[in-house]
């Protein structure tokens, strides 16, 4: 059997997207947390986002785990935290949403959910109006995965 057909038997079409949505909010979470010394808020955001992931995960059912990082990847401001092991392959969660046939829409409704989890931070306070963190974060990790 060849790496897609044994992927596309062993994961469901909805924890491809809990996987992908997983993998926004971790991207979002080392971001910030890469960072020297992060602000109350962004530990707070940090906190949340942890908590947010691992409720995801343990949602889903097929066994997965992160894969390595690349050498190359690991000083990245967002570091490739896309790639997962699913039944002894590993793949990225590109590819896998592609495999899955995943639609335009499906993916655009965890995009604004993350959004608006992001947006939520951003309007919390008087500077964050003037000087927001979340969102342009958040925008900047929805470039690199295009």
């Amino acid at each position: 059997m060849n790496q897609e057909t044994v992927l596309s038997k062993s994961i469901s079409l909805e924890d491809t997207i809990k996987l992908y949505k997983v993998t926004l909010l971790s991207s979002l979470g080392f971001y910030f947390n890469m960072k020297i010394s992060p602000t109350d808020k962004e530990k707070k955001f940090i906190k949340e986002t942890s908590e947010r992931s691992l409720k995801l995960r343990k949602s889903i059912k097929c066994k997965h785990t992160i894969a390595r990082l690349n050498t190359q990847d690991r000083f990245k401001d967002f570091i490739n935290c896309g790639d997962w092991v699913i039944g002894n392959n590993e793949i990225n969660i590109k590819d896998l949403l592609r495999l899955k046939s995943v639609t335009f829409e499906e993916v655009k409704i965890v995009n604004d959910e993350v959004y608006k989890y992001c947006l939520k931070y951003d309007e919390d306070g008087f500077f964050s109006l003037f000087f927001p963190k979340f969102v342009p974060a958040y925008k900047k990790l929805m470039k690199e995965y295009k």
